[in-house]
């Protein structure tokens, strides 16, 4: 198949999910509640409890959780999971919130009731939909030569002026993916080739 054929109908699944994350950001990651909730789950007593050492099985549960959660879309459903659980128990805020630190871990949200999980600041860092980070996977893959790069960099280019996408907001994009692509986001690149 003509790489410039491939790169333009791998783009359409993109530019449908680029549209989403304008339009309705959300996220979906592999991790699932179930996971969440078995991790932590021997830290419950610890949490509802009034102090001291967390037990060494919540902590290694708190250590798996973060084996478990790589990406950001999981790191955002498991803040999303962690966030329904704790308001459904009671549990002390003040364990729950300093729960990494008392295990020697470093978890990027807290465990909190009112945390916003889709925003920045004390949240889990805002992310493109999963499918929209899937699409500039794909693009990274299929870009693997000259000619595809710049195909590929040329309907991205297109795309994103079409969108009226920032130029801040393009170049991000792959970062917030955790892709590393050979061109920039960006209107105004220069293509190669």
């Amino acid at each position: 198949m003509n790489s410039s054929i491939q790169a333009k109908l791998v783009l359409v699944p993109f530019i449908m999910a680029l549209i989403l994350l304008l339009i309705a950001p959300s996220s979906e990651g592999a991790i699932t509640c179930g996971t969440v909730i078995s991790s932590i789950k021997p830290c419950l007593s610890y949490l509802q409890g009034s102090g001291g050492t967390p037990p060494q099985p919540c902590c290694d549960g708190c250590q798996s959780l973060v084996s478990a959660a790589t990406t950001v879309p999981d790191k955002q459903a498991a803040c999303t999971c962690l966030k329904n659980a704790s308001q459904k128990i009671n549990i002390n805020s003040q364990l729950a919130g300093s729960l990494p630190k008392s295990c020697g871990i470093s978890l990027s949200f807290p465990i909190s009731s009112t945390v916003d999980c889709t925003k920045g600041g004390s949240g889990v860092i805002g992310i493109p939909p999963f499918a929209c980070c899937a699409g500039v996977s794909t693009l990274s893959q299929i870009a693997n030569n000259t000619a595809d790069r710049s195909a590929v960099c040329r309907c991205v280019q297109s795309a994103i002026k079409d969108l009226r996408i920032t130029d801040a907001t393009a170049k991000a994009l792959p970062r917030r993916c955790g892709v590393a692509l050979p061109f920039t986001f960006s209107p105004y690149v220069k293509c190669p080739g």
